[in-house]
């Protein structure tokens, strides 16, 4: 579970960055295909490809549907609604329950399957046998249908960091994020995912 946690931070520092950004950069398809590790382990986002400023029109044509992963998108964006920070918090959500669970989330449902499940029947992944109650919380949290209830990621931030203390005063067997297909492979290589590990403040004002 340490290592999900250590995954976990190093995202969530980094989609923090991007949300504070001038003007804000909403990513839209944070999953695990698209967060790199370099060598020392740290946790990289990277893949901006679909990526919009804040309010950018998310328009439900069949077309733009497709500008993202639905195993991973908020019901918002199935219901063509404007982009805002909080998609990436449900997929962040999903992305974490994909680190404890170490299977692919809704992976016997169509596309259009997980669209009518996740849209309007407001249905969500079952709890992984190897995930914390705190964790847990913070999964359903992040995931809510109304995205005004999800958390901020700098909220998440503190959650997790709290949850990483209480780790460190436990002794687990390693859930680990093999199953993630986390790419250690030029993860220091592109300028997209350079500098979005976890960016100090001085960092951030000199962007």
């Amino acid at each position: 579970m340490s290592d999900v946690l250590r995954v976990a931070v190093d995202v969530a520092s980094a989609m923090h960055y991007l949300h504070n950004m001038q003007p804000q950069v909403v990513h839209r398809d944070l999953k695990p295909q698209n967060v790199l590790l370099d060598l020392q382990g740290r946790a990289k986002v990277c893949d901006f490809g679909i990526s919009k400023m804040k309010d950018a029109s998310l328009a439900a044509s069949s077309t733009r549907l497709q500008a993202g992963t639905p195993a991973y998108m908020a019901p918002e964006q199935f219901e063509g609604c404007s982009a805002t920070e909080k998609v990436d918090v449900f997929s962040f959500a999903v992305l974490l329950w994909e680190c404890c669970e170490q299977q692919q989330p809704w992976r016997d449902l169509s596309p259009m399957q997980i669209i009518y499940a996740v849209g309007l029947q407001e249905e969500r992944l079952k709890r992984p046998g190897r995930c914390s109650e705190g964790l847990w919380e913070l999964i359903e949290a992040c995931w809510q249908q109304q995205p005004e209830l999800r958390p901020g990621f700098q909220a998440i931030l503190c959650t997790l960091k709290q949850l990483e203390a209480q780790q460190q005063h436990q002794q687990q067997p390693e859930a680990g994020v093999q199953g993630l297909h986390l790419s250690q492979q030029h993860a220091d290589a592109g300028p997209a995912a350079a500098e979005l590990a976890a960016p100090s403040p001085q960092q951030h004002q000199q962007h």
